[in-house]
């Protein structure tokens, strides 16, 4: 399965920009349901409760917005960008998730935390609404690693109760990110049975996804977002790797304020 319906949504961004409605200040708390691979690059799936956070103050924001749970500082540089550092969660991998990691008998990688920075540029095109966002994200624990990502949104669809946007993401990964997930040193080829592998820096993956939010009621609001995430390079490559293609699915409802 390819990306490819997705890529044509991205080529009739034009056509469907003008609808939209800038609702850019939203701030909100609420929960969702995400359905998502056991790990990158699995073959099956898991569901997890996670938190819906958008909130922005004069300086200090958290957010789950932009594909990460995470919170800082920012300073506006121009009216339109801002620089930023942020701390966030960065998911790990857990055997029990998977039947083929229980198969073979591989240890968890640890969920965690990174320490980076940021920038993003707030612009409109038309009418609608394009966001970019260049972020740097540094492992605190240093053996995984960094990884960068590049964000493009773009609001495709607005009325009084409806919005939808969609976006498309390239993430690189350094070598220690992605041999720490993907490689497979002697020792634990030995213990699992896999082949050993070395897994090298470079893109780690590439995804387009749809966001949508629908208003219920003066305060509360729908979420929703539709995602696919094909892996690239030594990522694609690795022995863990059973496919290569990723959906995700989150649904949710949140409180805005």
């Amino acid at each position: 399965m390819t990306m490819r319906p997705l890529l044509h949504l991205v080529l009739w961004l034009p056509v469907l920009a003008w609808a939209q409605e800038d609702r850019a200040n939203d701030q909100f708390l609420g929960a969702a349901a995400w359905v998502r691979p056991a790990y990158q690059g699995a073959d099956s799936m898991r569901t997890d409760p996670i938190p819906m956070l958008r909130f922005f103050g004069t300086h200090w924001f958290a957010r789950t917005t932009q594909g990460q749970l995470e919170g800082g500082y920012r300073v506006a540089l121009t009216p339109t960008l801002v620089a930023g550092a942020q701390l966030s969660y960065e998911a790990g991998r857990r055997t029990r998730d998977s039947a083929f990691l229980i198969a073979h008998r591989v240890e968890d990688l640890d969920a965690g935390a990174a320490l980076g920075a940021h920038l993003e540029w707030d612009e409109h095109v038309g009418k609608a609404p394009v966001n970019v966002l260049a972020r740097w994200r540094q492992n605190l624990d240093t053996d995984q690693g960094a990884k960068a990502d590049l964000r493009v949104t773009v609001g495709v669809l607005g009325t009084e109760r409806l919005r939808a946007g969609v976006f498309t993401q390239l993430t690189w990964a350094s070598n220690k990110a992605s041999q720490s997930y993907f490689g497979i040193t002697p020792a634990q080829s030995a213990a699992t049975g896999l082949p050993g592998y070395t897994a090298g820096s470079g893109i780690r993956y590439g995804a387009l996804g749809l966001l949508a939010s629908f208003d219920l009621a003066r305060h509360w609001m729908l979420l929703g977002s539709l995602e696919v995430h094909r892996l690239a390079g030594d990522a694609k490559d690795s022995p863990f790797t059973r496919d290569a293609t990723n959906y995700y699915l989150l649904l949710g409802a949140a409180y805005r304020f």
